[in-house]
């Protein structure tokens, strides 16, 4: 293909600026800081799930608390108002022995209430520290989660400032190329990855590394100084 050295030149300068875009495009999109967002949210999903289950655990557990320091303040009650009834001197022999009874049956009663309390705070202190550690992890993740987010926004900002920048330039520069080729070199970027030229290197491409049999060969350098790569099908240039 007839084309002169200086549009070689500008054909080789567009690839240039393409490739710069698209290893920039390529750089954002492969900030580490994706991924450590996506493991930090990923994991705060997972956790507080598990908050969840540890406030639904720690709930029940002080109901059992309060509960029983409820039945308890209620037999207390019961028991002062028995200890007032027994200072009446008028009562009769019957009237206080089924009184101490009822004291009894209310000290027995309390009893295994302290017992169960203190069963029931063992059980609410350890959900209650299993809650702790779930709050801990969360407000790590958290913060974690905002530091890579922060990270991401600086340099993310930076690289799309760059590329839009680099577009720029290109969309300026295109035009510069005779309109076919430039036609047919964005089409053939397109349908390569961005990368649509390449060069005759001894008898291989330069990009797909091919090693181009002795008659189309023959063919690429007949049509120098620019051809077709017979094997990815990206533009050769030949060099005489």
């Amino acid at each position: 293909m007839e084309c002169p050295a200086e549009t070689l030149e500008l054909l080789e300068k567009l690839q240039a600026m393409d490739f710069t875009i698209l290893n920039l495009k390529r750089t954002f999109e492969t900030l580490p800081q994706r991924q450590a967002i996506l493991k930090a949210r990923q994991g705060l999903m997972d956790v507080r799930e598990r908050k969840v289950s540890a406030d639904e655990l720690v709930a029940k557990a002080q109901a059992k608390v309060d509960d029983v320091l409820a039945e308890d303040a209620q037999q207390a009650q019961k028991e002062e108002e028995i200890k007032k009834l027994l200072q009446d001197k008028s009562a009769g022999y019957r009237e206080v022995e089924a009184m101490n009874k009822q004291l009894a049956s209310v000290a027995k009663r309390r009893e295994t209430l302290n017992h169960h309390l203190n069963g029931y705070k063992a059980e609410l202190a350890k959900v209650k520290a299993v809650a702790d550690k779930i709050d801990s992890a969360i407000a790590s993740l958290e913060a974690m989660e905002a530091q890579e987010v922060e990270s991401f926004r600086a340099q993310g900002t930076d690289l799309r400032e760059r590329i839009a920048k680099a577009e720029k330039e290109r969309a300026a520069f295109a035009p510069h190329l005779p309109t076919s080729l430039l036609a047919l070199y964005e089409k053939t970027a397109i349908r390569c990855g961005g990368v649509g030229v390449s060069h005759l290197k001894g008898d291989s491409c330069t990009v797909c590394r091919g090693k181009i049999d002795e008659a189309r060969l023959h063919q690429c350098r007949k049509e120098a100084p620019l051809s077709t790569c017979p094997l990815c099908r990206r533009l050769l240039i030949v060099d005489k």
